[in-house]
């Protein structure tokens, strides 16, 4: 064996010998810079810091063939890369990862959960088959899911949440601000603080929602098969209109429903709160509705 196949050797050796290495990395990093992550089974835990760095400690899973850890300008990528690029029989890989707490996070996982703690900066997460469990600040916030449950604590500063689920149930707490929920297969739990602007939409679960109106604000639900429990927080002044076709009305505030035909099952309901300046729109076609003040 001459020299070169013994050198060439030893790269295709060193292409592959990263699997089931620990890993222990810090690269340097902006304040406010962006952070892309990717990661195939497994597990990545984030943690917000005051250094200007990231960090990443973990080991990685057999099928694996190399971590990429690498900055770019103000970007830096972590990924994990599998072995001739397929998705089966990989064994985990969990990352826990240290990053500037103002830094924009992307994270994209296939049967890894997310965890996301001490970030303030803007988070899109984005999951198959695994949980998404974060904080949020006063920036937007999109999640992703998809057989998966997703699970939000804010702060009660204001920002802009987008969730997407699919066969999963979403929890959120105490979040404010503009809010649009859309959920396939799966229970939705909102105790929101003050609303300004809430979109949800269901196709097969049911919700509870509760948290204060703002002046002027917007809540419009719509669900295909499931109840919707509504509970507001102090006063309630909007223009409320709700709508089932085949669903019970329970409205807290006096007005009866009454049915929308004399041989059909719908009900519809509509009145005014107070003085009128918000807008509370709320329809169900297989599912009750439960309307109320705390």
């Amino acid at each position: 064996m001459n020299k070169w196949t013994i050198f060439l050797a030893g790269l295709l050796l060193s292409s592959v010998a990263l699997a089931g290495e620990e890993i222990d990395k810090t690269l340097a990093a902006d304040a406010d810079g962006e952070v892309l992550i990717s990661n195939i089974a497994g597990k990545v835990d984030i943690h917000g810091w005051d250094k200007k760095e990231v960090r990443v400690v973990g080991e990685l899973g057999r099928e694996v063939r190399e971590l990429v850890f690498e900055r770019d300008g103000s970007h830096v990528e972590i990924r994990v890369e599998i072995e001739g690029g397929k998705h089966r029989r990989v064994h985990d890989t969990d990352l826990e990862i240290w990053l500037p707490q103002e830094s924009e996070i992307e994270v994209i996982t296939v049967s890894a959960d997310i965890e996301v703690l001490g970030v303030h900066g803007m988070q899109h997460l984005h999951s198959v088959s695994g949980s998404v469990d974060t904080q949020v600040w006063e920036n937007d916030l999109e999640i992703r899911s998809v057989s998966g449950d997703a699970s939000v604590l804010g702060h009660g500063h204001a920002g802009m949440i987008t969730i997407n689920m699919v066969s999963g149930d979403a929890d959120i707490e105490n979040v404010s601000g503009e809010i649009e929920v859309q959920s396939v297969s799966g229970d939705l739990g909102l105790e929101l603080g003050d609303i300004h602007s809430i979109r949800v939409r269901s196709t097969t679960g049911d919700m509870e929602i509760s948290g204060k109106l703002a002046k002027g604000a917007r809540v419009m639900v719509e669900s295909i098969n499931g109840d919707a429990d509504i509970m507001f927080d102090g006063a309630v002044n909007a223009d409320i209109e709700i709508e089932t076709f085949n669903g019970e009305i329970d409205n807290c505030f006096g007005p009866e429903a009454r049915r929308t035909h004399k041989y059909a099952p719908g009900r519809e309901l509509s009145f005014t709160e107070g003085d009128g300046n918000g807008e509370i729109r709320i329809k169900t076609l297989n599912g009750d509705v439960t309307l109320c003040k705390d």
